[in-house]
């Protein structure tokens, strides 16, 4: 007992503190410290038994960053409980192969030659951006439990995430972790310099803070969270209802204020939106708002295809565009592998959704929109291409029922602020039960400037705005002012940029310590 107690110590800490840095506590500030323990057990360990230690932190890290998957037990019954472990593991896996491959770099060095050793210990930071860059990309990948994503409640330090993108952060976060395990190790010059990069990202952070440019011409949008449980998404008894409280509560929102846009999260419309008695209600709440709508919807294709979309009404109740969700989420929209074996689809249940082919730019309300849905905000380069086909602002809408209270609806918003700040778009986030608002181009949420009580009462949030967390699984509508679209700094880069760096330097750095090691052994 002593001997397992003393092998999990350390990585349950690290995973802890982790977990701890992200939505629900956000207590960001001890992922500056997390790895430290991790890494001090890995030392004089064989390859084997680093891979051990870091697959245990992975795996706890993991399972209670995705805790929420464990309500899906209501809708899957058992099953749902072993994904969420199946999918952990997956994911300590390449913490597993990380710490094999240090362990192993660091093994091939001579304990004297210092120099080598220390290059082999710089290299972690690249090494570990390399992993997460992996986890977001490999078979469809899931990058929600990069490091960086934990930092969206630190303002100053997230604007780094402009410069190269969220795995800059992780980067950064893990290169000060090396730092202060080298002086645990007698090297306190490794304080001082750890100390002088915390110091330095924050202070530079602040100075790329800018306040949100707003201007008479800046559109006003109402968005909608509605709220409705999954169980009456499920049941067309409610389809035609839920749109039409919709429709009700949006033109109580543009008769007591001026709304350039009215936007509903995904999933609100469950039927087809061309679908005459649909979209004649969409049609009116357009043409009596006097305001674009777009929602979140289905659409069958010619084909039979079934799309998870959104469409986009001009004022006179004219559709002016459409989005199919390209990058769907695995499980819940499609199965993996089932069309090779079928029997998965009895094992895990999933949607039988198809996915769409090609990003879209629309027009309204004077900006272009990009649009995202749901699972899609996790995914950098495909806000990046909607910020280069020319959007100034991008619109997710999203579908958390399923989780509850879960910390899902936080953890997204979240991923939604990295976005923003690596693009230096504005993020119009609505959700069905929460968080909606507007983030601005530097990651900040945006209280709105006004909302209705949908029990009839008005309400103007300008001296005492609420807590964006307040409005988590309410009844909402509310009417915000759209900012500006900003620049990246001069010497940014694309956010998917940052991890073909590293991987080359690490595939430099791996061969630089082969080419020492045996130079070494010639020398002998």
């Amino acid at each position: 007992m002593k001997a397992l107690l003393r092998y999990a110590a350390a990585p349950v800490v690290s995973a802890l503190l982790l977990a701890c840095s992200f939505p629900p506590l956000s207590a960001h500030y001890l992922a500056w410290v997390a790895l430290v323990p991790l890494l001090w057990a890995c030392h004089d360990k064989t390859p084997r038994q680093v891979a051990g230690r870091f697959f245990l932190t992975g795996w706890i890290f993991q399972a209670l960053l995705l805790n929420w998957l464990a309500a899906n037990v209501f809708w899957a019954g058992f099953r749902a409980l072993i994904g969420w472990q199946l999918l952990s593991v997956y994911l300590a896996l390449y913490w597993a192969a990380l710490g094999a491959l240090f362990a192993w770099l660091i093994g091939r060095l001579s304990q004297r030659n210092h120099a080598v050793s220390l290059l082999a210990l710089l290299l972690l930071p690249f090494l570990w951006v390399v992993m997460e860059w992996a986890q977001a990309t490999l078979f469809t990948g899931l990058g929600s439990g990069a490091l960086g994503y934990g930092q969206a409640a630190n303002p100053w330090f997230l604007q780094w995430a402009s410069v190269g993108g969220v795995f800059l952060l992780s980067f950064i976060l893990v290169g000060v972790n090396t730092l202060l395990l080298g002086a645990m190790r007698r090297r306190p010059t490794r304080a001082v310099a750890a100390v002088f990069v915390i110091c330095f990202v924050h202070g530079g952070g602040y100075l790329l803070l800018r306040a949100p440019v707003l201007t008479p011409d800046s559109p006003m949008v109402a968005l909608f969270q509605s709220s409705f449980p999954q169980l009456m998404k499920w049941d067309a008894t409610y389809h035609l209802d839920m749109v039409r409280r919709s429709a009700e509560d949006s033109l109580a929102a543009a008769r007591r204020e001026t709304v350039d846009l009215i936007v509903w999260p995904e999933a609100l419309v469950m039927e087809d939106y061309r679908t005459p008695v649909f979209f004649t209600l969409l049609r009116e709440t357009a043409r009596e708002s006097g305001a674009f709508l777009f929602t979140g919807t289905v659409r069958r294709g010619d084909g039979g295809e079934h799309y998870n979309s959104s469409v986009l009404l001009n004022p006179e109740g004219d559709v002016a565009g459409t989005y199919d969700k390209i990058h769907l989420a695995p499980f819940g929209e499609y199965v993996p592998l089932a069309q090779y074996w079928p029997v998965l689809n009895d094992i895990v249940p999933g949607g039988a959704v198809d996915a769409g082919h090609e990003p879209v730019v629309l027009d309204a309300a004077g900006r272009r929109l990009g649009p995202l849905i749901c699972f899609e905000v996790l995914f950098a380069p495909m806000a990046e291409r909607l910020r280069r086909d020319g959007a100034d602002v991008l619109v997710v809408v999203t579908n958390l029922g399923w989780f509850g209270f879960g910390a899902a609806v936080e953890q997204e918003l979240q991923i939604a602020r990295l976005r923003a700040v690596e693009t230096r778009l504005p993020i119009i986030h609505c959700a069905n039960t929460g968080i909606s608002a507007i983030i601005d181009p530097w990651g900040r949420v945006q209280g709105p400037n006004a909302a209705v009580d949908l029990d009839g009462d008005y309400y103007r949030w300008k001296e005492d705005p609420p807590r964006p967390e307040s409005t988590l699984m309410q009844r909402m509508l509310a009417v915000y002012p759209l900012p500006e679209a900003s620049t990246r700094p001069l010497l940014s880069v694309p956010p998917h940029v940052t991890p073909w760096v590293c991987l080359v330097v690490s595939l430099v750095g791996i061969a630089m310590v082969l080419r020492r090691k045996k130079e070494s052994l010639h020398a002998a």
